[in-house]
């Protein structure tokens, strides 16, 4: 039977290899690198600030344009006006359904959440620090002008699917890091790969962060330690996603160990992609690619309902059609 049994976290600074599994003498097994074709090498995204002109969407100033100045006690910070030791603050990520969805592979990528249902939603808190000017470039991500990003708060999403289960999502604040790139040309995709190793146990999934070709500004990378995802079979009590015990899931009755995913995954403004090898229905990997499509600004940082949606790429293994791929496209206006 596969299950996860005890959490292991293990970060590699500089390509931000993420491995998140499971501990146990009798369930651990050797993590496969499971091969995709990698995407060419794209031509750097220009740098907004310092190129003379303030761009309206994300820029509140630039060193060189010419008029360009900041409030008298602030200056101009990539290309944001910023007092003395001042970060760009708290968003509240309030996540609006529609047009959030739940995507899966199971439908070709498209939305598996049951319409007409309202979500159970709580907002997702993002503090952003102090973008830093002059922080050497050539690093992966890319540290000029990118300020640290922290999920704030625990936040629990809950939604019905198509096939009558109810999923819900904790995203714990817990050692959450990441970056929010102000004037862009980072890398900030993020793929998910696991074996599922047919009917024996599934080996961790494996997630890497800051790659893939570089992003425009306001482009953000969010790394969650531990998410618990919990999918309630149809007539499981309770369906109140804030009720549940996401530390001891399995005493809710009816949810079984394939039920439950607790993982540390990763959040990102640009393209999520996932891979299952040796899915239990058999057949070639299961794979889904999707892009969040709207990155952040940070001349809006602090406003509710402004730019930015947050992609997290995450396997469903064992459901009612085998192994899939989803991902959790949240909105905020």
């Amino acid at each position: 039977m596969k299950h996860f049994a005890l959490l292991v976290v293990a970060l590699f600074v500089g390509s931000s290899l993420l491995l998140w599994g499971c501990g146990g003498t009798d369930d651990v097994e050797q993590v496969s690198n499971i091969a995709f074709t990698p995407v060419p090498t794209a031509t750097p995204v220009p740098k907004l600030c310092g190129n003379g002109v303030v761009d309206t969407v994300y820029e509140q100033c630039d060193t060189t344009a010419p008029g360009s100045s900041c409030p008298a006690g602030k200056s101009c910070v990539c290309c944001a006006c910023l007092a003395p030791d001042e970060t760009l603050g708290e968003r509240e990520f309030t996540v609006a359904r529609p047009p959030s969805k739940f995507l899966s592979s199971a439908l070709g990528g498209a939305d598996v959440s049951l319409q007409g249902v309202p979500w159970f939603l709580q907002p997702l808190r993002l503090v952003a620090g102090r973008p830093d000017p002059d922080a050497p470039a050539g690093q992966e991500p890319e540290a000029a002008c990118s300020a640290p990003l922290v999920l704030a708060q625990d936040a629990i999403i809950g939604l019905a699917a198509l096939d009558g289960s109810t999923a819900c999502i904790k995203l714990f604040a817990e050692d959450s890091g990441g970056n929010l790139d102000c004037d862009g040309g980072s890398k900030q995709d993020v793929v998910v790969t696991q074996n599922s190793n047919g009917g024996d146990n599934e080996d961790p999934p494996v997630v890497e962060t800051y790659v893939g070709t570089p992003g425009g500004p306001g482009s953000a990378t969010l790394i969650l330690a531990r998410v618990v995802s919990i999918n309630l079979p149809v007539g499981t009590q309770p369906p109140n996603c804030e009720l549940i015990d996401y530390d001891n899931p399995l005493s809710i009755p009816g949810v079984e160990e394939k039920d439950v995913i607790d993982a540390g995954f990763a959040f990102t403004t640009n393209l999520g992609t996932g891979f299952v090898a040796n899915p239990v229905q058999g057949g070639a990997t299961v794979t889904l690619s999707v892009s969040a499509d709207e990155t952040f600004s940070c001349k809006d940082w602090t406003q509710t309902d402004a730019r930015g949606k947050l992609l997290l790429p995450i396997p469903g293994l064992d459901t009612v059609i085998g192994d899939t791929v989803n991902m959790l496209l949240l909105t905020d206006k």
